[in-house]
């Protein structure tokens, strides 16, 4: 009878210890919902990282520019040195080149306004008014000219 109650006594002890440890583990989890603010972890990061953005020197990639035009300028402004350095207002500025610079401007868009004489007569079935009914007849175009009526289109007009 000793042996059975030492044997117990232990079976609790380890049960007591077992339930203090699932508490524990009730209690992280239940704090753990209460801070939903944290940021999502993205795992274990690299031991070292590269720096991020594009790498400078003279074997990285291709050096954009844009190709100098075809045809001659229009017309050729000068653009003379300032008076004084805009860095330290300096007097004596010295001359070593000069670079050409192109800007090219678009035109100024114009409108174009075209006058349609257009067939307007009558149905001599239901009397209502008929008329050319898109510019397609006249021109090609798919835009619609009807102002209402019929909407048929008038024969040999």
């Amino acid at each position: 009878m000793a042996a059975q109650n030492a044997r117990l006594r232990k079976l609790v002890e380890l049960q007591a210890d077992r339930i203090a440890e699932l508490e524990k583990l009730i209690e992280e989890v239940r704090r753990g919902g209460k801070r939903q603010a944290a940021p999502i972890s993205k795992g274990i990061r690299k031991p070292n990282p590269k720096k991020p953005g594009r790498k400078g020197g003279e074997d990285y990639g291709t050096k954009a520019r844009r190709a100098l035009p075809e045809q001659p300028p229009d017309r050729v402004l000068a653009a003379p040195l300032p008076d004084s350095c805009p860095h330290c207002r300096g007097d004596q500025l010295i001359g070593l080149r000069t670079d050409g610079q192109f800007v090219e401007d678009l035109p100024e868009p114009t409108t174009v306004l075209t006058r349609f004489d257009v067939a307007v007569g009558v149905c001599a079935c239901c009397g209502r008014r008929a008329r050319t009914a898109s510019r397609a007849d006249l021109t090609g175009c798919w835009w619609d000219l009807s102002l209402g009526g019929c909407r048929r289109r008038v024969r040999g007009a």
